[in-house]
């Protein structure tokens, strides 16, 4: 894992305000947890500590202190499953991982507390694998949505106090490859796929509300900045498009490779991690720009906090 310290200066953004303008980047930490690839990352800067949750090929979910000291503060490791995606939820008292097997073992999302013991899972019918996982808001303690393929692709959504399923969405015509949440809106949930579209949903429905194809590609990342609409594919292509408006697409800026990764501020502002490196993005006016990532070529998950 890589943590970076950005720190403002003028304007190659075109950005007017202090606060807004860019970024002069440099690694603040090197914190080599993993010893195989990383495949999620989750972060959470709610409750009483910044913290980033991590995992590997190998099994382990690594928990380390998000402060720029990178300690070590819990290390997981899963002895029948690895964790393609992972989430946070209830103010940082919940750990969402979604297991895929090894061996015979079938596809699960487990649950931790805050103390990172396990405390229940879900396995989703006729899964080959959880490709995500996401909270969502529901007015519940505990509510997410996971990614399942199998027999169909699927959105599962499941009450987590209960471990019971309330809904499927069966609208995409190939593998989900991502899912996001909004933290600042309750019922929303947005939907990526290699059938190249983005779904929206209001969870209270029965169907999206909309699904739009602005990629040629596969989906692979999602974002939202209030009321827009940030996906990045593996078409290179980064999208920006308006929820108001029947996803109407806004914006489109084709990255030098396949994006893998971003993450979006409330400001428009962003991470992308693509196949060659990671950029600084402006989503309102469009500018990019290339950190110097001392021969660190591929990112496959960013996660930008506030500060």
């Amino acid at each position: 894992c890589f943590l970076y310290d950005l720190e403002y200066i003028t304007e190659p953004f075109g950005w007017n305000a202090p606060q807004q303008r860019f970024l002069n980047v440099h690694i603040q930490g090197t914190f080599p947890h993993h010893e195989s690839s990383i495949l999620a990352m989750a972060h959470s800067a709610s409750g009483s500590r910044e913290l980033v949750v991590t995992s590997s090929m190998d099994g382990l979910i690594a928990t380390w202190d998000g402060n720029g000291k990178g300690a070590l503060l819990n290390r997981v490791v899963l002895a029948r499953h690895y964790a393609a995606a992972l989430d946070i939820a209830n103010r940082g008292r919940t750990l969402l991982v979604a297991g895929n097997g090894r061996d015979d073992s079938r596809p699960a999302v487990i649950m931790y507390d805050s103390c990172w013991s396990e405390n229940g899972a879900v396995e989703p019918d006729n899964a080959r694998v959880i490709t995500a996982v996401k909270s969502v808001r529901m007015g519940g303690p505990l509510h997410f949505c996971c990614a399942v393929s199998g027999d169909e692709n699927q959105i599962c959504l499941y009450d987590g106090a209960r471990y019971a399923l309330l809904n499927r969405f069966l609208n995409h015509t190939d593998v989900i490859t991502t899912l996001f949440a909004p933290a600042d809106r309750e019922y929303l949930l947005l939907s990526g796929s290699r059938d190249t579209t983005v779904a929206c949903y209001d969870l209270r429905a029965s169907a999206p509300i909309s699904q739009s194809n602005y990629h040629f590609g596969t989906v692979s990342c999602l974002g939202m900045y209030g009321d827009y609409i940030v996906s990045g594919g593996l078409d290179r292509r980064l999208v920006v498009s308006d929820l108001r408006m029947s996803n109407q697409q806004l914006a489109v800026r084709d990255m030098e490779s396949a994006i893998l990764s971003l993450s979006v501020l409330p400001n428009g502002t962003g991470a992308v991690g693509t196949m060659t490196g990671l950029h600084i993005a402006s989503l309102a006016t469009g500018n990019v720009f290339k950190v110097d990532t001392q021969n660190t070529p591929r990112y496959n998950c960013v996660s930008r906090n506030a500060q």
